[in-house]
């Protein structure tokens, strides 16, 4: 059944390789070096206007304001240096970093909707505006 796969694919599913290259979740350590990335892309998606309500139709601007970041983050996750980065053709740093957005989806999710979320009252008068 599980004969295509590693021992480390088998004991620790999370972890992906891409491009000779090891991605694992985010440790603690590692969530604290990117937690002000990504502090700034909720910094840039408020300054468009953008809230948990609305993100879903707003991916285009959320990849447009998280993409200068990448490059940090994609070294951070993976330890390696810009050079390395760099070295890799187009495709696999392209590779690299959606499988670092994915492996970690549901720390950045959680993140965005906690930093996102329209405080109560701004909500009330929201839902006054549009039922008036």
């Amino acid at each position: 059944m599980n004969e295509n796969k590693s021992d480390t694919d088998i004991l620790f599913p999370e972890v992906k390789q891409v491009a000779g290259i090891e991605i694992k979740p985010w440790s603690l350590f590692k969530i604290a070096k990117i937690t002000p990335y990504l502090y700034r892309v909720v910094q840039g998606l408020k300054e468009q206007g953008i809230d948990v309500e609305n993100i879903a139709e707003n991916d285009a601007l959320l990849i447009q304001i998280l993409l200068p970041f990448m490059p940090e983050i994609v070294m951070i996750t993976t330890g390696k240096t810009q050079e390395e980065i760099e070295a890799l053709d187009s495709s696999d740093q392209i590779d690299v970093a959606t499988s670092v957005i994915s492996i970690n989806m549901a720390y950045i999710a959680t993140y965005l909707k906690n930093f996102l979320r329209v405080p109560k009252k701004q909500a009330a008068e929201k839902l006054e505006t549009v039922g008036s």
